[in-house]
């Protein structure tokens, strides 16, 4: 290539560029007044998380969702963020998308490391990732602190090793202690001639935790589900002095999610309505575990959303928690523009869809390209490849974005532009995804 050749090759590419960009934001000014640009895993300030703090200074419960559990830029900004809202918006509990009993666990052993006891307990897909177990140094570095960051799981499935090895000794433990001297309302199941039997009882729930029941006759599943629902009914009527994890309530969430876990394997419950006792266990640590404190919810997005479960609208643990606490809630979206992630069920990397040049004039990640290039909120120019977008729902112009469209669950659904605060409040769009670790 000549010298001429190469500076018009040259001059070329830079016009493209800067018409480009200058279309880019032409197309996106009008579709949204104000986009902020963050930084993914800086920790040492957070000055440019100040739009999104104004936007949640009013909320006790922030709900931070993710849309496949696998994707590395995704976990690191929502840890920074749970590092912020720590520090300066005054959160005291993150309520994670693991087991209700095995985190419990963890966090009550204060000799051993979270991120050593995660592996095994914790959702396998946040036990090892790196920004993770960063996050977990960063509790165990804040135990002492005043307040803490408090660690809790909110998933009744209890499929971590420590509920498979202690959880059903834990409830008959506990059972027995509050049934042998708490008075128990005699109206409770009053119609319902029921002898308990504990050897019963326990060899099937711990059967089910293990997800391996023996129980094939209907009639001994439904007698199974009747002794249940009757302990979990006495202990969840009993007034004790204990109160959080100390309480016979909290045995009875325990109780509930081995119910659901049953019922969902034998087939009388769909899959997704695991979500009703984690919704019960959200709400049951938020007004008794963790009474007037401010919490971070940490989950997947079928859950955390507040328009239901994805296309059914069957509800989940977002749309239960809508109606009872309303306008407490705010519902922070994370979103991906280009990339792959990795697939939980099978831990394959899937590329994000590819957009054809129609999809790309009638989504709202191709409008926000250009703006990753252009938006810098401080001094210290954010690096293209490690920064995000913050949006709040607000800030979009409903008339202008009519017809747009933007990805929805697991990348795979697609959601309107002017809809989405049906499911979430405000959106960090990652511009480029790696897979989890």
């Amino acid at each position: 290539m000549n010298k001429l050749t190469f500076v018009l090759v040259i001059m070329t590419f830079f016009i493209a560029e800067t018409f480009a960009e200058i279309v880019g934001e032409h197309q996106l000014s009008p579709i949204i007044n104000q986009v902020n640009k963050v930084d993914i895993k800086r920790t040492d300030n957070f000055d440019d998380l100040a739009p999104f703090g104004e936007a949640i200074s009013d909320k006790r419960i922030v709900f931070i969702d993710e849309l496949t559990h696998g994707e590395q830029e995704g976990f690191a900004l929502k840890s920074r963020i749970v590092q912020y809202l720590h520090q300066h918006q005054g959160f005291e509990v993150l309520l994670l998308e693991s087991g209700l009993f095995d985190v419990q666990q963890i966090w009550q052993n204060k000799k051993t490391a979270i991120k050593k006891s995660a592996p095994g307990n914790i959702f396998y897909m946040y036990a090892s990732d790196e920004s993770f177990i960063e996050l977990f140094d960063y509790i165990d570095s804040k135990r002492e602190d005043n307040p803490p960051l408090v660690l809790a799981g909110f998933d009744g499935r209890l499929s971590g090793e420590l509920s498979r090895q202690h959880a059903v000794n834990f409830i008959e433990t506990q059972s027995k202690k509050f049934l042998s001297h708490a008075a128990v309302p005699s109206t409770i199941n009053s119609s319902i001639d029921l002898k308990f039997d504990w050897r019963f009882y326990k060899r099937y729930s711990q059967e089910i935790i293990e997800r391996q029941s023996s129980l094939t006759d209907k009639n001994l599943q439904d007698n199974y589900i009747k002794q249940s629902y009757w302990l979990y009914d006495q202990l969840n009527n009993i007034n004790t002095l204990e109160t959080g994890y100390e309480s016979a309530q909290y045995v009875a969430r325990l109780i509930h999610g081995i119910i659901r876990i049953a019922e969902v394997m034998w087939g009388s419950r769909r899959h997704d309505e695991h979500d009703l006792p984690m919704a019960d266990n959200v709400q049951w640590l938020i007004d008794h575990a963790y009474p007037n404190k401010k919490v971070i919810v940490w989950g997947h997005y079928i859950h955390l959303n507040r328009q239901g479960a994805f296309q059914s609208r069957y509800d989940n643990l977002g749309s239960l928690l809508d109606k009872r606490y309303a306008d407490e809630i705010y519902i922070a979206h994370f979103s991906g523009i280009q990339g792959s992630y990795r697939e939980f069920r099978d831990l394959s990397v899937i590329p994000l869809p590819e957009l054809t040049n129609t999809e790309q004039q009638q989504r709202l990640e191709t409008a926000l390209l250009p703006y990753f290039n252009s938006a810098t909120n401080n001094k210290d120019e954010l690096r293209d490849h490690n920064s995000a977008l913050f949006i709040d729902y607000k800030n979009i112009n409903s008339d202008r974005a009519q017809g747009m469209m933007m990805f929805g669950h697991e990348y795979n659904a697609l959601i309107p532009v002017n809809n989405w605060n049906k499911h979430w409040d405000g959106m960090f769009m990652i511009k480029h995804l790696n897979p989890s670790q």
